[in-house]
C-alpha cells in the first residue's frame, strides 16, 4: 500500500471541481451551509439570553460614554480617538453604534451580532476549504469535496476554542476583523486557482480591500502576510527549494506588506497612547530572553488547546509569577531549534502542503503570543484564525478517507459541539464567568485577584454582604489579618446609599447623554441604572422627566412613585415639582381632572407653595 498523498499537493484541478460557479450549483453545498448555520445556532444560541459582562463589555459597551446610535460626531470620534482603547478599531465602533441604535443596551442585540458573525465566518471557512481541497485532491468529485469541506468547517465552527468570541458581546470587534480577513483569504484562494490575469487582479484588489477593512475593524491579522505567502507557495511546489522563489512570492504581496505594516503601526500607536487601565497594563518589564520564553510557552499552550480543548478558561494564570530560569531559556531555545528543524524536514521531504499549513498557522498566531506585554495572558480568541489551517487539514483527511470517516467525524463534531455548549454557559453573567476562572486557577495570588473581582461584581450591583464575603476570601489568600478592612463590603457602601455603584455610573452617563441631546442613549442608561437598583430615586426621576418630555404619562408617574418610596433617596424638589406639573397638564388635557389636581397639589407642596 502506498503512502497517502501529501496534503494540498498541487495538481491541476479536475474539470468537475474547477469553477466557483459549478461549486455554487452543487445542492450539497447549500445543504451544508444551512447545516453549519444550524450547528452554530444549536451550540451557541443560548448566548442570546446572556448579560453584558464586566469582562471588557463594560468598557466597550455598557459603560462606554462614547457609545450610542450612529451620528456624525460619533463617526468623527471613531476615526480620531486614540486614547479610549488600546486598539484602533473605527469600523468596529461603527458596528457597535449600529447595534446600539437598533437595540440600545439590551444584551440580546450584541450577542445576536456575535452569533451572526461567527456563523458567517464558518460559511466563509466552508467555502475556503471547498476551494482549496481540489488542489490537493484533483480526482475527487464535487460531492466528496463539499462533504470533506463541511467536516473541516464544522470541526472549526463547533470547536470549544470558538466559545470565547461566539458567546461574548465584545467579541463583535474580533469577529468583524476576522470576517474581513477570511474574505481576503477567500479572494486570495480564487486568485491562486488561476484564470485570466484580469480576474487575478480583481481578486487581488478585493482581497487587499478586505484586508484593510479587517485592520480597521480589529487588528487580528497582523501576521496575514505569512499565510498569503504560504498559500501562494503551494501551487509552485517544484520551485520552493530555491530562496528566490520565496523572495518573489514575498515581493508579489508587497501591497499587503505595506498595509500590514501600516496596521501594525496604528495598533502600536493606539497602544502607546491608551489611557487608564490600559496604560498601566502595558508597561514593559520583561527582558528579551524572558519574553522569548513567554512567546514559545504561549505557542505550546495554544497548540495544546487546539489538539485537546480541555480546561479552557476566559483567563489563564499560565504566566502568573513568571520567572524564567536559565533552564527554561535553554528549553525554549531547544524548542525553537526543533520547530525549525521540523519545518526544514518537511521541506526536505517535499511535504509542501503540510509545510504551508504550518507556516500559515504560525504566521497568524505568532504576533499575539506576548511580544508586547509584561505578562501575557493566553486567550482562546487568538486561535480563532490560525485554526483555519488545522480545519483545512481536517477537511483533507475527510477527503482522503471518504465516507469511511463519516460516522467518526460526525461523532467528533457532536462531542465538540456538546463541550462548547456546556462551556458557553460560563459566559452567562459575571458570576458564572469568574466562577469558571476561579475553578481553574491554582496560583494563590491569581485566585485572590479573581475573588476580588467577584467581590467587585457583587459590590457594583449592591449586594454588599456577598461582596464582603468574597473580599475576605481574597484577604485570606493574601495572608491579610481578619481585622483588616475589606476592599468591598458594608463599610465601603456608605457612599452609595442611594443606589448601587453600577446604577450610579449608568445614571451619570445618562445625564451626560441627555445634556448632549442624545435622548436615546440617555434613556438606555437610565433604564440600565434601574435594572440594577429599581428604586434608585435619581434615575427614576431622570427617566420620568425624559419620558414626560416626549408626551408619555403612565410610566413617568410610576417612576415618580418608585422614587418617592425610596427610603435612601432624596428627591430634588425642583425637578420633582417640574415633573408633576408637566404630568398634571397632560392628565388635565386628557380629561382626568382629579388626578391632575392631585399632582398639582403635590407639586405645590414640593416647591414650598409657589
Amino acid at each position: 500500500m502506498g503512502l497517502a498523498p501529501d496534503p494540498l499537493r498541487h495538481s491541476p484541478p479536475a474539470p468537475q471541481a474547477a469553477g466557483a460557479r459549478a461549486l455554487l450549483g452543487e445542492p450539497l453545498l447549500w445543504i451544508g451551509a444551512l447545516g453549519l448555520v444550524l450547528l452554530c445556532a444549536a451550540v451557541f444560541g443560548r448566548a442570546l439570553g446572556f448579560t453584558l459582562l464586566g469582562f471588557d463589555d463594560d468598557i466597550n459597551i455598557s459603560l462606554n460614554p462614547n457609545l450610542g446610535a450612529p451620528s456624525a460626531a460619533r463617526l468623527v470620534w471613531a476615526f480620531s480617538d486614540w486614547s479610549y482603547l488600546r486598539r484602533y478599531v473605527p469600523l468596529g465602533w461603527i458596528t457597535l453604534f449600529g447595534v446600539n441604535g437598533a437595540c440600545g443596551l439590551s444584551p440580546v442585540g450584541y450577542h445576536a451580532t456575535s452569533l451572526v458573525l461567527h456563523a458567517l465566518n464558518a460559511l466563509v471557512v466552508f467555502w475556503i476549504i471547498a476551494r482549496v481541497l481540489p488542489l490537493a485532491l484533483p480526482s475527487a468529485g464535487r460531492t466528496r469535496i463539499v462533504y470533506a469541506a463541511w467536516i473541516g468547517a464544522a470541526w472549526w465552527a463547533a470547536h470549544p476554542l470558538r466559545v470565547e468570541l461566539a458567546a461574548w458581546a465584545s467579541g463583535i470587534l474580533n469577529l468583524q476583523g476576522d470576517f474581513f480577513l477570511l474574505l481576503s483569504f477567500a479572494a486570495a484562494v480564487e486568485g491562486v486557482r488561476g484564470g485570466p490575469s484580469s480576474s487575478r487582479r480583481t481578486y487581488d484588489a478585493l482581497g487587499l480591500l478586505a484586508y484593510g477593512l479587517s485592520l480597521l475593524s480589529y487588528p487580528t491579522g497582523l501576521g496575514f502576510l505569512g499565510a498569503l505567502v504560504a498559500l501562494d507557495a503551494y501551487p509552485r511546489s517544484k520551485e520552493l527549494s530555491s530562496w528566490r522563489t520565496w523572495a518573489a512570492l514575498l515581493a508579489r504581496r508587497g501591497p499587503w506588506l505595506v498595509l500590514g505594516a501600516a496596521g501594525a503601526g496604528l495598533a502600536l500607536f493606539a497602544q502607546g497612547t491608551a489611557t487608564g487601565i490600559w496604560k498601566t497594563a502595558l508597561a514593559p518589564e520583561l527582558g528579551l530572553a524572558a519574553r522569548l520564553v513567554q512567546v514559545v510557552g504561549s505557542l505550546g499552550f495554544a497548540l495544546e488547546k487546539v489538539a485537546v480543548p480541555a480546561g479552557l478558561s476566559p483567563i489563564y494564570d499560565t504566566f502568573v509569577d513568571f520567572h524564567p530560569s536559565t533552564f527554561a531559556l535553554a528549553a525554549t531555545l531547544a524548542a525553537i531549534f526543533l520547530a525549525l528543524f521540523g519545518l526544514w524536514a518537511l521541506a526536505r521531504a517535499k511535504k509542501w502542503g503540510a509545510l504551508c499549513l504550518c507556516l500559515g498557522f504560525l504566521s497568524l498566531i505568532v504576533p499575539y503570543l506576548g511580544w508586547d506585554a509584561t505578562l501575557h495572558s493566553p486567550s482562546d480568541r487568538y486561535s480563532y484564525l490560525p485554526s483555519v489551517a488545522a480545519a483545512i487539514g481536517v477537511g483533507y483527511a475527510a477527503g482522503i478517507c471518504g465516507t469511511a470517516l463519516l460516522l467518526s467525524a460526525l461523532a467528533g463534531i457532536t462531542a465538540l459541539g456538546a463541550a462548547s455548549a456546556s462551556l458557553t454557559e460560563a459566559w452567562r453573567d459575571d458570576f458564572s464567568l469568574l466562577g469558571r476562572v476561579e475553578l481553574l486557577t491554582t496560583q494563590p495570588g491569581a485566585r485572590a485577584e479573581i475573588q476580588l473581582r467577584i467581590g467587585k461584581a457583587y459590590f457594583e450591583r449592591g449586594n454588599y454582604d456577598a461582596a464582603e464575603q468574597a473580599s475576605r476570601g481574597a484577604m485570606r489568600l493574601m495572608g491579610l489579618p481578619a481585622s483588616a478592612e475589606p476592599l468591598y463590603g458594608k463599610s465601603a457602601s456608605r457612599d452609595y446609599a442611594e443606589g448601587a455603584p453600577l446604577a450610579l455610573a449608568h445614571n451619570g452617563i445618562g445625564v451626560a447623554m441627555a445634556r448632549a441631546g442624545d435622548w436615546h442613549a440617555a434613556e438606555n442608561h437610565f433604564r440600565c441604572a434601574l435594572d440594577v437598583s429599581p428604586s434608585f430615586a435619581r434615575a427614576n426621576l431622570n427617566l420620568a422627566l425624559l419620558l414626560s418630555g416626549r408626551g408619555e404619562t403612565a410610566e413617568p408617574l410610576h417612576c415618580y412613585l418608585r422614587a418617592e418610596r425610596d427610603p435612601a433617596g432624596a428627591l430634588d424638589p425642583r425637578s420633582a415639582s417640574a415633573l408633576l406639573r408637566r404630568l398634571a397638564d397632560a392628565y388635565g388635557s386628557a380629561g382626568r381632572s382629579r388626578l391632575a389636581l392631585a399632582l398639582q397639589e403635590r407639586a405645590a407642596r414640593l416647591s414650598g407653595g409657589d
